[in-house]
């Protein structure tokens, strides 16, 4: 008995798993899961978009490359025919450069490591036998080495590790998240949730869904944190706006100037 309800179990887990992403196209996929932590601003949803980096680009976009004009997501997938865009991290107070490494080929935006960001993005590699994209952990074995090898990187704070462990420290501050995932299967996900939470809570929430995620790190809170996803006939367009001590409110309604992005696009 105890065979058939573990057996029953796997298959509805399967079921699930399968039946919560709607396909935008091969390889792109998106879902929205309502969280069972019910917040006390907007939805209490999760809009998490699955791209298969075998079928899509990805790239770096840094004001400091390709300013001097400045951009919201929404400009950013305009003007340089993206897909997909999401936060490329917090930035430091001169609105242009990141909060640790943050590089795109010989452009370098910041070349100073942030101590205690240990959850790396990388992509566009320099050779074919590499993932397209990937997240890194630094506790990873091999994880500089691995590093090396690609030509596109984002260092930021860590959120879940390689050892599947919510490693964010507890705290009552709470705001809208942007934040980037990598599920067992090697897909990129891209993750907005416009309701706050503690980022403690937050992992955990996510680590409940039947996502299979791996690996996340964070990108960007409060009014910053932007999504927008154009393909097709599929358009997603999500913005942040609570952020304790700063924006305590759910009235935001625009996108921000972000001076840099991860873009994402069909492979030609």
């Amino acid at each position: 008995m105890k065979q058939i309800l573990l057996i029953f179990a796997l298959l509805f887990s399967s079921f699930l798993s399968a039946q919560d992403w709607d396909a935008i196209d091969n390889g792109i996929s998106f879902s929205q899961f309502k969280l069972s932590m019910i917040s006390e601003y907007s939805d209490s949803k999760v809009t998490i978009v699955k791209i298969d980096p075998a079928q899509f680009d990805f790239g770096i976009y840094c004001e400091t490359e390709y300013g001097p004009k400045r951009r919201n997501a929404e400009q950013w997938a305009e003007d340089y025919d993206l897909n997909c865009v999401i936060n490329a991290g917090m930035f430091q107070t001169d609105y242009k450069k990141g909060c640790g490494i943050l590089k795109n080929y010989v452009h370098v935006n910041n070349s100073i490591p942030a101590k205690d960001y240990k959850m790396y993005f990388v992509c566009n590699p320099q050779n074919d036998s590499l993932p397209e994209a990937q997240m890194i952990d630094i506790d990873e074995e091999n994880a500089e080495e691995l590093m090396e090898q690609y030509h596109s990187i984002l260092q930021s704070i860590r959120m879940i590790s390689a050892d599947g462990r919510n490693v964010w420290q507890k705290d009552h501050k709470m705001w809208s998240e942007a934040a980037l995932g990598e599920d067992k299967d090697g897909n990129i996900l891209l993750i907005h949730c416009r309701s706050p939470y503690t980022m403690n809570d937050f992992i955990s929430e996510i680590m409940k869904l039947p996502i299979d995620i791996e690996k996340m790190m964070h990108l960007e809170g409060g009014w910053e944190a932007s999504l927008v996803v154009d393909f097709l006939d599929n358009k997603i367009k999500k913005v942040g706006s609570f952020e304790s001590n700063w924006n305590e409110s759910d009235g935001n309604d625009r996108f921000y100037h972000l001076p840099n992005v991860i873009g994402v696009k069909r492979k030609e």
